[in-house]
């Protein structure tokens, strides 16, 4: 598990360690990190929408260091620096994606 659910909040494992990390590529790690947060994938290529609203919705673009979220019409981008680590790639999808959903909510 690249997550687990502390205080109600999902975070980064606390038991993950970083040599073991280092050796997947963000690709793969994406994919697991949105099935643990609730995503499932769509018929929209690398889209993934989460399945209890399915109108929020994420996208990677690893060649772009970019990560797409989408609520409705309403969408952003987060661009992660490229030196970051798995774990801090891990914790910046959690964070960002936490953070886009709460201002799309709030302006509902």
């Amino acid at each position: 598990m690249l997550t687990v659910k502390k205080d109600g909040v999902r975070v980064v494992n606390p038991d993950l360690s970083y040599a073991k990390m280092e050796q997947f590529n963000r690709d793969s790690i994406f994919k697991i990190l949105v099935v643990e947060c609730g995503f499932q994938a769509t018929h929209r290529k690398e889209v993934w929408t989460h399945t209890i609203d399915n109108m929020f919705s994420t996208q990677l673009f690893s060649e772009d260091n970019a990560i797409f979220f989408e609520y409705k019409y309403k969408s952003d981008s987060y661009i992660y620096d490229s030196n970051i680590t798995n774990i801090e790639f891990i914790s910046s999808f959690l964070d960002e994606s936490r953070k886009f959903f709460r201002k799309i909510k709030l302006s509902e």
